[in-house]
């Protein structure tokens, strides 16, 4: 199983950079544009890591190819790039968190990784659970605007995400094969 990401930090695919890396030993991958960084991490040890340019080094390319990783690129730099790390299920027993944290610089976007696979799955979704309900019913009153309605949905549901991780960006993927359809993840 392979986690791929595809970073369009700023909003743009061009222009980012990417590197293979470990921080206090957790292995992690890493990506940054314009002082705002990324770092996606496995509870349990990627068993391999590679990231490249997309349609030319990437994950995605080489598994397509290949059907496993062969590539093992550590630094792709200023372009549209792509992270690929491979899960080590054996080692996991088949159970494990993703964890993908944002901040200013890579050292703040690597805490925020490290913090939340510390923390563990089950407080963070607790707490993003609970923090959706208390948003949700202090919501009383409705919004009137003259916008069309799928841009008032689009701008509830933005400020809704942005509202619940603005104390904390980190994000967290669990999989759990026991609950899981085939190799969906769940997103919290």
């Amino acid at each position: 199983l392979y986690a791929l990401l595809a970073p369009h930090l700023g909003n743009c695919g061009m222009g980012n950079t990417a590197w293979v890396g470990d921080v206090k030993g957790m292995p992690m991958l890493f990506a940054g544009r314009d002082g705002t960084a990324l770092a996606l991490a496995c509870s349990t040890d990627f068993a391999n890591r590679s990231v490249g340019f997309v349609g030319v080094s990437d994950g995605w390319r080489d598994l397509t190819a290949h059907k496993q990783m062969t590539w093992n690129y550590g630094r792709a730099e200023n372009g549209n790039v792509g992270l690929t790390g491979e899960i080590d299920l054996a080692a996991s027993a088949g159970r494990f968190v993703l964890a993908l944290g944002f901040g200013r610089t890579f050292g703040e976007a690597a805490h925020r990784v490290a913090a939340s696979l510390w923390d563990g799955f089950d407080r963070a979704a607790s707490e993003y659970c609970n923090d959706w309900a208390k948003l949700l019913h202090s919501e009383n009153e409705q919004v009137h605007d003259p916008a069309p309605e799928k841009f008032l949905v689009a701008t509830e549901v933005s400020s809704r995400a942005n509202s619940v991780t603005e104390d904390d960006p980190s994000c967290l993927v669990g999989w759990n094969p026991a609950e899981a359809k085939g190799e969906q993840l769940r997103l919290l």
